[in-house]
């Protein structure tokens, strides 16, 4: 006898519709309309795994005929490897992906122009947080690869 597959075949097709859409929101949004000419540029963070040529945090400009543009280092941090901007774009939240005696930390940023300003660093409650986000009314939520 034949067992049937637990997974059905719509619910991987929402899988598959759904990664790239989640790939997409992980580079976070900053766009700016001050001018003509900058509301051509789509600016982004970029959180990086940092030990190799990578420090933290990077600012990058999409601009509109396609190219991509590193602006700047915002932010020196250890492994900052999600981010999520808060609703008014005027926060960014970033997990380190580390584990320091069990725990991992989540850093919250002031974004100034090119620079991050960081406001402060806690606990993620487990190792090796991997996810973070922030809703409306500002509660953050994070999940952990390890632990917690």
């Amino acid at each position: 006898m034949m067992k049937r597959p637990i997974v059905r075949l719509a619910s991987m097709r929402w899988l598959y519709m759904t990664i790239p859409v989640f790939v997409l929101m992980t580079a976070i949004s900053c766009h700016q309309q001050k001018s003509v000419e900058e509301s051509r540029i789509h600016s982004f963070y970029v959180g990086t795994y940092t030990g190799g040529p990578a420090e933290g945090i990077y600012k990058y400009v999409l601009h509109q005929d396609g190219s991509l543009e590193r602006i700047a280092l915002a932010t020196r941090t250890h492994n900052p490897s999600f981010l999520a901007m808060s609703h008014d774009k005027k926060h960014l939240l970033a997990v380190n992906e580390i584990n320091r005696e069990g725990e991992g930390k989540v850093e919250s940023y002031r974004v100034h122009e090119d620079t991050l300003e960081r406001v402060s660093s806690r606990p993620s409650g487990g190792a090796h947080p991997c996810f973070v986000n922030i809703n409306e009314k500002g509660y953050v939520l994070t999940a952990n690869s390890t632990g917690g």
